[in-house]
């Protein structure tokens, strides 16, 4: 693995262990955001929108949520992994949604993120309403 490799996958397991702080500190300050689909979510994100759209990440998932890295393949200045994630949600239903995700970075700082995810699944998972074109 690269640095760059490192750098994103740090970043993935702080993410998703809570440690928000942490994390922030291998973002660039002008992050940029975007989620494939048609959900309310979906598109362009600022790092604040990005922040609201998951803040309630810890109490869906109480025993927390994990992704299980498939593929990391990376140039420099971009990091692109396959990955599925796992987590149980409070009613005891199994997510496991696969993900592409594309990471670009500058000066060791992650600069943009892209997720590719079936929204289908995430819309009717967890009751997102999914915008008309």
């Amino acid at each position: 693995m690269n640095g760059e490799e490192d750098v994103v996958l740090r970043y993935l397991e702080l993410s998703n262990s809570g440690q928000r702080e942490a994390a922030d500190e291998l973002e660039h300050p002008d992050i940029r955001f975007w989620i494939s689909g048609r959900l309310l979510m979906s598109g362009e994100l600022t790092k604040a929108q990005h922040r609201k759209a998951s803040a309630n990440l810890f109490a869906i998932f109480p025993n927390g949520y994990r992704l299980d890295i498939k593929t990391v393949t990376s140039a420099p200045g971009r990091v692109v992994l396959e990955a599925r994630g796992e987590g149980q949600l409070t009613d005891g239903t199994m997510y496991t949604p696969d993900y592409c995700m594309i990471f670009e970075l500058d000066d060791g700082l992650i600069t943009s993120m892209r997720e590719y995810i079936d929204t289908e699944y995430v819309g009717s998972t967890f009751s997102v309403p999914v915008r008309n074109r």
